[in-house]
């Protein structure tokens, strides 16, 4: 566990995203047609894009959504030797990746682009994905 950030991997069901919207970057842009929702089906499909970064004994800590406390999630982290760890709904400002500086320089970055048509968002998100500074 050396601190690797992960690429990102966003999930989309819109049919008319462009090809190779990624434009070269590691991340992924996926289209999945009947996506509704964060479900255990998408982390497990997750799992498998982010799988050459992880290694035995990797540690995942996520939020209390279903898709990733659902038994058949937890089970495919058990079976890929990755140790996971919910983030307590009090830990708030201490622990939440949403209130850390990272995820402050990629908002700032990613309102600071023309996001006025899908595929433009989705390059914004890639884009201000990989902008912060160690």
């Amino acid at each position: 566990m050396d601190g690797t950030v992960l690429p990102p991997i966003v999930f989309t069901n819109c049919e008319t995203v462009q090809e190779d919207i990624e434009g070269g970057r590691e991340g992924k842009v996926i289209y999945i047609p009947d996506l509704t929702q964060p479900s255990a089906d998408l982390t497990s499909r997750w799992l498998n894009e982010v799988a050459d970064y992880l290694m035995d004994g990797s540690l995942v800590v996520h939020d209390s959504g279903p898709e990733f406390t659902a038994k058949a999630a937890q089970d495919d982290f058990t079976g890929r030797d990755i140790s996971t760890m919910r983030i307590p709904s009090t830990g708030g400002a201490f622990i939440n990746p949403c209130d850390n500086p990272f995820n402050s320089q990629l908002k700032r970055i990613y309102f600071q682009q023309d996001i006025k048509t899908y595929n433009n968002k989705l390059r914004a998100i890639l884009e201000a994905y990989y902008s912060p500074t160690e």
